[in-house]
């Protein structure tokens, strides 16, 4: 078999002549075993028996194709974790039952003498305990080595979070420094979290949870799914106030991953004694040849100076990629004001568009970031009516937002992450030319109006409320 092997690697498509030519020689190695003969003797037996039942042979061999083709079919609807186990299993039984349904055909036997013998060797109810212990310990192997039995031997109460998720504006990010984002909420995602007590702030903390997430696809399609996981967090203080999240050597693992894409890394993030729960699935990293481990995750977020909000902090150029979620025991509205504010105390002033970066603002409604920039565009000798803004825009957001539920406010502020939501015009008025960024709001429309000279750099920006 080893030469033939070695010839039909070089000869290629003529192996289907050297596959015609062993046929004779198929049941050599039977012949051996069950006549106890040497290789000569049993090649030209095995050559007789052939010739001799060549058309049993022929359709047996035809009728176990169909019989593996269809069982082959029926394994793909069994999850992949299993398909290779059961592979293991199965097929060899059906090959030594062809076997010995070959071989009794040829050498026929009296039936009832080795009935006799069989079950004077081994008992029926010994055999079954083999057949079970077979099966049973390579798919609990199967299922241990994905880490579920773990869920079933964590009994701490596991707390229900109710969820939002958010995804980076690809597309009109000016750079990492000033994320906007579009807030998915129309999403019902919930996370369940078997989370200790915080009372004592332990060093570490370790569980088990149940997260709903929208999974990509190759296609580049999303599709909802209940994803299981093991987590360890480890304390972390900032100005007094701790929070636990993973680090590069604790990461998460996900148990019942099953997706066209590669598992993901993953970074959760504790805070607010364990009220609120910061999730983020990093894109896949194909790792080199013959690695083989966990994947690291990186800081793909962090918190802000009192240690209650969370921070992004990098922004996804991958127009699949996966979004940001944030589990809490109490969305409000408030405190997703509260998270865009602190996002926005954390950006840079870009005069490449503060036409864009003050349009966003509006439309999120952190106006404490608009007031703080305004001495930049002073600084700059940019024309502007900010100052005037100053002192009415709480009431201005008051009016306006004040009155809508948390789904409609994420509505308007999902807008400052697409391109209708800012959409510019350009206008000429007095023979000069401006470009206009026009925002509509529940009762009124405001423009952001600015102008450019003819080296590229902002002159004028003005925010301009339509009656």
């Amino acid at each position: 078999m080893l030469v033939l092997t070695l010839l039909g690697s070089l000869i290629g498509p003529f192996v289907i002549v050297l596959f015609l030519l062993t046929i004779p020689y198929i049941l050599t190695p039977y012949v051996v075993v069950l006549e106890d003969c040497g290789i000569t003797e049993a090649l030209g037996e095995s050559k007789n028996l052939v010739q001799q039942h060549f058309w049993f042979l022929l359709r047996f061999a035809l009728l176990l194709m169909f019989i593996m083709f269809l069982l082959t079919l029926s394994l793909q609807t069994l999850p992949k974790s299993t398909i290779y186990i059961t592979v293991l299993i199965v097929y060899p039984f059906i090959g030594s039952a062809a076997i010995l349904t070959v071989m009794g055909r040829l050498y026929e036997k009296d039936e009832e003498e080795e009935t006799k013998e069989f079950n004077d060797k081994i008992h029926l109810p010994f055999l079954l305990a083999c057949y079970f212990v077979l099966f049973s310990l390579p798919l609990l192997g199967a299922n241990l080595a994905k880490g579920e039995y773990l869920m079933f031997l964590d009994f701490s109460e596991k707390q229900t979070f109710e969820g939002l998720s958010f995804r980076s504006a690809n597309g009109y990010i000016l750079d990492d420094t000033f994320p906007t984002y579009e807030w998915l909420n129309d999403e019902k995602i919930k996370i369940e979290l078997s989370l200790p007590s915080l009372k004592d702030e332990p060093d570490k903390i370790s569980g088990t949870g149940t997260v709903g997430i929208v999974a990509p696809t190759n296609s580049g399609k999303h599709e909802m799914k209940n994803v299981d996981f093991i987590y360890k967090l480890h304390k972390s203080t900032i100005n007094d106030v701790t929070y636990y999240r993973n680090s590069q050597q604790e990461s998460i693992s996900l148990l019942n991953w099953e997706s066209d894409i590669p598992q993901p890394a993953v970074t959760i993030m504790v805070n607010n004694e364990g009220n609120d729960v910061f999730f983020y699935l990093a894109e896949p990293v194909h790792p080199q040849d013959g690695v083989f481990g966990f994947q690291q995750t990186e800081t793909y977020f962090d918190v802000n100076e009192t240690g209650q909000i969370f921070l992004p902090i990098r922004n996804d150029t991958n127009m699949y990629s996966y979004p940001y979620y944030w589990f809490s025991t109490e969305l409000t509205k408030e405190k997703v004001s509260s998270f865009l504010e602190s996002k926005n105390n954390y950006s840079g002033f870009h005069l490449n568009d503060p036409g864009f970066q003050v349009a966003s603002l509006i439309r999120e409604g952190s106006y404490q970031t608009i007031i703080r920039l305004a001495p930049n565009l002073t600084e700059q000798n940019i024309q502007h009516n900010l100052d005037e803004w100053s002192t009415r825009w709480e009431g201005f957001f008051e009016d306006q937002y004040g009155n809508l539920s948390l789904a409609e406010y994420l509505t308007y502020a999902s807008k400052s992450a697409t391109y209708e939501g800012l959409e510019s015009h350009l206008t000429t008025e007095n023979g000069e030319e401006y470009y206009e960024r026009i925002l509509s709001f529940p009762t009124t429309e405001l423009k952001v109006r600015y102008s450019v000279n003819e080296e590229g750099q902002f002159e004028e920006l003005y925010i301009i409320e339509e009656q």
